[in-house]
């Protein structure tokens, strides 16, 4: 276990995480809105995704649709989405 730091709108949590757990467990242990509102997270210039283990990460910035890293996270992760349903739209005209 190691002391994690996340910060999100002027706020910080500081807490305990294993370096394979991922950051949607995290945040939901600490009651914030994850896939809700919280998007991603931002370190060292990085974006990292919610599903993905926080590894060594010590300090994160948490992402929402308020910041431009948010927004194009949310964009490229509805990106295989929306091709797929212009696809099948296109293939009944």
């Amino acid at each position: 276990m190691k002391n994690l730091t996340l910060t999100w709108k002027g706020q910080s949590w500081t807490t305990t995480a294993s370096p394979d757990e991922p950051l949607y467990a995290i945040l939901s242990r600490l009651g914030l809105p994850a896939g809700e509102v919280i998007l991603a997270a931002k370190e060292n210039g990085h974006i990292h995704e919610l599903s993905a283990p926080v590894g060594e990460a010590k300090i994160l910035t948490l992402l929402d649709w308020d910041t431009p890293e948010g927004k194009a996270v949310f964009w490229q992760l509805q990106r295989p989405y929306l091709s797929g349903s212009a696809a099948l739209l296109l293939a009944r005209s």
